[in-house]
């Protein structure tokens, strides 16, 4: 394929309801502030954990599974209904 080919395929791409709300899911996912801050206590947590060696900094570490069920949240309002869309 040649690049021409490829931009108009993109362009293409762009138009579908599909990549728009993959799009629209992505910029929601990364503006979810809760979300940012519950990965970087976790993966603060397991830092701190692994690199001192003391497992007290794992109290940190369920905010794993507050990113977890935020961003299943999220992917259950933006996702379309059928299973292909990725």
């Amino acid at each position: 394929m040649t690049r021409f080919e490829i931009d108009a395929f993109l362009d293409r791409l762009e138009d579908s309801p599909r990549v728009q709300r993959l799009a629209y899911f992505m910029h929601a996912v990364t503006e979810d502030r809760i979300l940012q801050l519950s990965i970087s206590l976790a993966v603060a947590s397991l830092w701190f954990a692994l690199a001192f060696a003391d497992a007290r900094f794992l109290v940190l570490f369920p905010a794993a599974v507050v990113a977890v069920r935020r961003f299943r949240r999220l992917e259950r309002n933006f996702a379309p209904d059928d299973d292909d869309w990725l």
